[in-house]
């Protein structure tokens, strides 16, 4: 099997994985608030580099 198909398969269980031990150490409301930050935070990233690109 390639490397990459390996990568694309255990990346999101790891992610996965990792957001449910969050979830029970912090609690729901407070992995709910991480995950929404880190949405905004990457949809500004990519804005930014976007606008950057343009220019």
């Amino acid at each position: 099997m390639s490397v990459l198909f390996v990568l694309f398969i255990l990346v999101p269980i790891a992610e996965l994985f990792l957001i449910i031990k969050v979830g029970a150490f912090l609690g729901i409301f407070s992995t709910l608030a991480i995950l929404i930050l880190d949405s905004f935070i990457g949809a500004w990233l990519v804005k930014r580099q976007c606008l950057s690109l343009i220019r």
